[in-house]
């Protein structure tokens, strides 16, 4: 597989961008090698700038369900394109947007739009926190919730691409707001059924928050939401 001018370009990226990438997740620290530098993508397939073929299963990490490049998309970028890119005020489209997912998703009452699964998180605590008045959240290790301070605690490998399994630059003070519970481990030593969550809501009532991210496509991500909910709604 030719990988010359991935190469190339990793080398001269890393003179720019801490680590040679803008996020953990695209660099190959972990497993060794250089990260393809993709040029083009259609419907299910990319090539990079070497022009290796590839099955995308990531999908732009979610939100491409339509593929890449689908017509219908092109048409509605274009359009929008030609109106004006970006406003920094309110649009039509966000009312619209706003209105199919409380149609939905019948336990979602209102919902705000941010930019990024990071911004989504921390308003998401800020929320809890405010409402609850409590500070502590549950969040399970290993798994990755953006950047935030409180959730840089054994984020899983997103973070440690970069070879930190609790992140430098995050003051201990925010990190003990953060319990983590080993509930998505396939170790048999850990019990990882409800029970196990519902003691940990039950040790304190000072917990605000318990995070769980469904956004990789999974179809019963539903189904697994709806029981936490149930288990959560007492506390």
């Amino acid at each position: 597989m030719q990988r010359s001018k991935s190469e190339a370009l990793f080398t001269e990226a890393q003179k720019y961008i801490p680590g040679g990438v803008n996020t953990p997740f695209r660099s190959f620290r972990s497993v060794g090698g250089t990260p393809p530098f993709i040029a083009r993508g259609q419907p299910a397939r990319v090539w990079d700038v070497d022009g290796n073929e590839y099955i995308d299963y990531l999908g732009s990490w979610g939100p491409l369900v339509l593929g890449h490049s689908h017509p219908a998309v092109v048409e509605a970028i274009k359009k929008s394109a030609e109106s004006g890119p970006s406003f920094g005020a309110p649009v039509e489209q966000e009312v619209e947007l706003a209105k199919i997912i409380c149609d939905q998703l019948p336990s979602v009452e209102s919902v705000r739009l941010v930019s990024s699964g990071t911004e989504a998180c921390m308003s998401a605590i800020g929320l809890a926190r405010a409402f609850t008045n409590r500070d502590k959240i549950i969040k399970f290790a290993g798994c990755y919730h953006g950047h935030a301070d409180g959730l840089l605690v054994k984020a899983g490998s997103g973070a440690l691409t970069h070879g930190i399994p609790t992140s430098a630059g995050v003051p201990e003070s925010y990190a003990s707001e953060t319990l983590v519970a080993d509930i998505t481990t396939s170790s048999p030593s850990i019990n990882s059924s409800p029970q196990t969550l519902r003691l940990l809501l039950q040790s304190s009532l000072s917990r605000s928050l318990v995070t769980w991210e469904l956004f990789l496509l999974c179809q019963d991500s539903w189904k697994a939401f709806v029981g936490l909910l149930k288990i959560t709604a007492p506390f």
